[in-house]
């Protein structure tokens, strides 16, 4: 991993492990009775940002321009809607102050970066996260850089036609981003009161929650699958947030869920988005029924908070009610540990 100072600001300016349903029978409710009653969510012409703000003011084209990730990567690659509210590695970016960018082309090369205020993550956790970076593979290299006052990291892939060596790309980049880095201030969020300081792991909750009373089925915990293609930038913002995910399996059922401290305001820009509508689930302060995540799955996505923290779940196999239960538990388990 380098070191780089910022050069003169040339512009002045100001990513799973995404949750995934899986289709199967649809479970049968045994003695489960939580109330899970929508209601709909009181959308506002323009809602107030809680919690933590995106590094760049949200804005990837003040990261890197478009015409810049061109010719770094001889590839025509175009910027992803922003992901920010999609899964907990983009939720654990946000809640370090940074920001996430994606750029695609049709053959899925581009640039995958992330860049944080390196004052928000232990020096321990980029280590681990940085060892052995620049790490090049084929036509992709993975990097992690320090920028002045930002973790500049990420994810570089050419294609094997573009004329742009992978590793040549990934210095263009920071060469880029270091040229204008020190234009903006690395503003590390402050932690909610209450917010948890570690999270039982997918092993322990296996133990502490009765999914057979919630869901009439007695579903094994495992870890979730890690994001793919995301960077050091967040691997690190994971471990650095204590975000964690597990899949819960019983034979074709799957229920994915995830906990993330401190993410209630989560919760709270979610709740404007269309088709959104709060619930009533036992154990929790707020919950939010979001019926479609905006991905390929079409599977709603509950989540809940204790008023600071938040759980959520997706499953194409449970009730509303039974997911409810099951994360009210999980939420229980979680501040009894």
């Amino acid at each position: 991993m380098r070191f780089l100072p910022i050069g003169p600001p040339l512009i002045a300016m100001l990513l799973v492990v995404a949750l995934s349903g899986c289709a199967g029978e649809q479970a049968t409710a045994s003695n489960a009775t939580p109330s899970a009653t929508a209601e709909p969510a009181t959308p506002s012409a323009e809602p107030a940002e809680s919690g933590p703000q995106s590094a760049f003011g949200g804005d990837c084209d003040a990261v890197a321009p478009a015409e810049e990730i061109a010719d770094a990567t001889g590839v025509s690659a175009v910027l992803q809607p922003r992901a920010d509210d999609g899964s907990a590695s983009d939720w654990s970016v946000v809640s370090l102050g940074g920001i996430r960018c994606v750029w695609i082309d049709s053959a899925g090369n581009g640039a995958w970066v992330t860049a944080i205020p390196v004052a928000a993550v232990a020096p321990e956790v980029v280590d681990a996260a940085s060892e052995g970076q620049p790490y090049c593979y084929g036509s992709g290299c993975s990097f992690s850089e320090i920028v002045g006052d930002w973790w500049f990291a990420g994810v570089v892939s050419t294609g094997p036609d573009s004329g742009s060596p992978a590793e040549a790309a990934v210095g263009a980049l920071v060469d880029g981003f270091a040229s204008r880095a020190g234009a903006v201030a690395a503003v590390v969020p402050t932690a909610a009161p209450g917010t948890w300081s570690s999270v039982p792991d997918c092993a322990t909750l296996d133990l502490e929650v009765a999914t057979v009373d919630d869901t009439g089925l007695d579903l094994d915990a495992s870890p979730g699958n890690g994001p793919a293609e995301a960077g050091p930038g967040v691997y690190g913002a994971l471990s650095a947030t204590g975000s964690s995910s597990c899949l819960w399996t019983k034979d074709a059922v799957l229920v994915s869920t995830a906990l993330l401290p401190g993410g209630q305001w989560v919760l709270d820009r979610l709740a404007a988005r269309a088709g959104a509508s709060e619930v009533v689930v036992p154990g929790g302060s707020d919950a939010l029924l979001l019926p479609d995540a905006g991905d390929a799955s079409e599977v709603a996505g509950l989540y809940l908070t204790d008023g600071v923290n938040l759980v959520f779940g997706r499953s194409a196999d449970l009730t509303t009610e039974q997911l409810g239960a099951m994360l009210g538990s999980i939420l229980a388990a979680v501040e009894g540990s």
